[in-house]
Parts: structure tokens; sequence; C-alpha cells
């Protein structure tokens, strides 16, 4: 009997062989699926630039401002909680954040383009109610009258999606968004690989905006994998929608998202590492009560641990390729029980150095049977607030808590 995530393991072994090779020759940009679903971290961003766009959003003097959810079905039924999060853990002193959704089920990206569409008036209806700044909650679809077959411009409807996203976006910019952001669409089992595509579009979309100067549209966080991780756990009975645990991921995604965007917090995944003997890939994960900030404990977790001890370098930049991750100024070794995880309780210095400072990290153990005599997790890089924001609070409570499956 598989436990879930030798079940989820296999999944993503067999989606791999029916699906990827299409998008790797696509070259497709956000090709590879999760190694091990312990490696994803909620609030990601999509891995797409908008070089036109700010690294973070600088917000106007206003002590209220508008969230306002804008899409189809998948937006649904998250934004209580996400409204919860942000009231019982401010991410901003002095700034109330007020969460809108005007999705409409059943709704594509094209209907929100054209007079006379319902989409179209829903925006209509915003522009007369909102009376503060607002920024812009995205994710949209055309899979359904418009499915992308290759995310290429030799593909019509992913030229059609790019072209609707930007005429969505410039509308809202017109109409008083400082920013609006686009997610894309979580995995879907009837129709992986279109919805696939359309989280590659999602690229061309930030390289257009950067062309053209479009400093209001940069990318969203990643939604596909981490849903897929869950799938079908936290899916409703059709398989498409989420359920109420589904919901309270997708808050936690884009609560720790505006984090990220709002202050430079975050710990982000990158590379890939190198698996055991078994081809069980470690990870490190992030502290799912706290984001990084000087002068407070926190946890690295390493799953997948087969040896008595963990090494964990750190670095103030990355290493090269994706087996050796950091460069590391500091190495600590940590006893370890063999067949559990590993936390490592760490204490990030009080240090004005650390203000804007990315510290890199990665984790492994002794595999005699692995090259070299180490497995290894992916790299974990630790983005600390600057210090333009001052002293961060350090309260366990304004921070989220991860879901389990």
């Amino acid at each position: 009997m598989m436990n879930n995530t030798r079940w989820r393991g296999a999944l993503c072994t067999a989606w791999m062989a029916l699906v990827a090779p299409s998008l790797f020759a696509q070259a497709c940009p956000e090709a590879d699926l999760p190694l091990n679903c312990d490696r994803l971290v909620p609030g990601t961003p999509l891995p797409f630039e908008n070089t036109s766009a700010p690294p973070r959003l600088e917000l106007p003097d206003s002590e209220v401002i508008e969230l306002v959810i804008v899409g189809h079905s998948e937006s649904r039924g998250y934004d209580d909680t996400l409204a919860e999060l942000l009231e019982q853990r401010p991410i901003l002193p002095n700034v109330r954040f007020q969460v809108r959704n005007e999705f409409i089920g059943g709704a594509e990206a094209w209907q929100w383009t054209e007079p006379g569409l319902r989409g179209y008036d829903r925006l209509q209806q915003i522009y007369e109610e909102v009376s503060h700044p607002m920024i812009v909650l995205g994710l949209f679809t055309n899979n359904r009258n418009f499915p992308i077959e290759e995310p290429s411009a030799q593909d019509p409807d992913y030229l059609r999606f790019v072209d609707h996203l930007e005429v969505i976006a410039d509308s809202l910019h017109d109409n008083g968004a400082i920013m609006v952001y686009f997610s894309a669409h979580r995995f879907k089992v009837g129709s992986a690989e279109v919805v696939w595509n359309e989280n590659c579009t999602v690229g061309r979309l930030m390289k257009e905006a950067g062309r053209k100067g479009k400093d209001y549209i940069k990318p969203g966080p990643a939604q596909h994998d981490l849903h897929w991780c869950y799938f079908p756990e936290f899916y409703d009975e059709d398989l498409v929608h989420t359920n109420d645990a589904g919901d309270e991921l997708m808050a936690q995604t884009w609560y720790n998202f505006l984090v990220w965007e709002l202050t430079g917090q975050s710990a982000v995944p990158y590379g890939v590492g190198k698996p055991t003997e078994n081809r069980d890939y470690p990870a490190l994960r992030p502290s799912s009560t706290k984001f990084p900030q000087r002068g407070i404990f926190y946890d690295l977790t390493t799953t997948e641990v087969n040896n008595n001890r963990v090494f964990y370098f750190f670095g103030g930049e990355p290493g090269d390729g994706n087996t050796v991750l950091v460069n590391p100024f500091y190495v600590v070794v940590d006893p370890a029980i063999p067949g559990q995880d590993h936390v490592l309780n760490m204490w990030l210095p009080d240090d004005p150095l650390m203000d804007g400072f990315t510290l890199y990290v990665q984790s492994g153990f002794q595999d005699a049977l692995v090259s070299h005599g180490l497995a290894l997790s992916q790299g974990l890089a630790m983005h600390f607030p600057p210090a333009r924001l001052g002293e961060p609070p350090s309260k366990d409570d304004r921070l989220p808590v991860t879901p389990s499956p």
C-alpha cells in the first residue's frame, strides 16, 4: 500500500513520461515537475520576469489597499481566508487590506476584454465601486474555447491568450490598479497539457510587458505544481475546484506571495541537488511558521534522511550547476536519526548587515552509493527584508502555517 508521498511520486513519474517530453520539445519555460513535493514553497512566484517592473511593490500613501480578485472559478472560495490572514498577520504596519472577490464562474479571459461580455461588464462595475488604491490578483484561462496546444507563437491560441491578458491588465491599470499579478491554472487532470501551457504563456506576457515598458504587470504565485502535489486531497469532488483545504492553500499561497512582494521576505527553492541511492530526492523545507528576518530562531527541515548526520551549507552566493548549489562560507553538521526528517533550529543574527541580504542554503548527508558520497537537497534562497522597512515584527502569530494534506 502506497503512502501519499509514494503515490504522488508514482503519479509524477507517470505524468512526466506522458506529458513532459512534448513540453520539453516545445521549449516551455516552466517544464520541470517537482522531484519532491516537499520542495515546493507556497507563494513562490512563477519563474518569469517583466524587466520593466520593480522588484518590490511600493504602495501609495494610503491606509487602505483593495485586493481585487478577478478571473474564473479557480479563484472562488479563498478570499475569506486570505482576508483573515491579512487581518491576523498584518504584512505592513498601518496598512489595511480589503479583499474583494470578483471571479465569474466559466468566464474565460476573452470575456473580460470586450464591451457587452460579462467579464468586461464586471470590470466596469469594479471601477465604479472601488474607492481605494487597488492591487489585482488575476487567474484566467481560455482552455475551453481556445485551448493552447503548443506554447509557442505558432499556436494562434497562445498569442490570443497573451493578448487577452494584456488587454485586461491595461484596462485595470488605466482605472487605478497599482499592479496586476497573473497567476495561472492549477493542475487539472482532464486537460493537463493545455492548462500547463497556459502557465508557460504567462512567461510570454512578461516578456511582452518588459519590451513595452508596462511596469504594472507581474507574475503571481506558482499554483500548478503546488496543487498537483495535493491532488486529489485538496480538490472538490469534481477534481477541478478546491475544497476547504485547497481554499486554505490558495489563501496561504497568495498571502506568502504578497509578503514577498511587499517586504522582500521569502524562502525560494532553486536547483535540483542529488538523489540518494534509492533515487529519493532530499528536500530542504523552510519554516512554515516564519519568514526569514534577523534576530529570530528559524527552522530548516531536511527530508529523506538515511544517515546519522546532516550537513547544512550556508553561502552568500549560489554555486554553479544543479548539484552543488551553494558556495559555502559556513557549514553546520548536526546529528540525525535515519528514516526521520531532520530539523535544524538555527539563529538568524540580529545584525543590520542582514537587511536586504540573501542567504543561500543547501543540505545533504552521506550516502555511500552516491557519487562523491553525498545526497544533496535542492537549494533555498532566504531573502531578508531591506532596511527601508525598519525593524520587522518578530511575533510568530503574524506568519502563516502550512496546511497538512
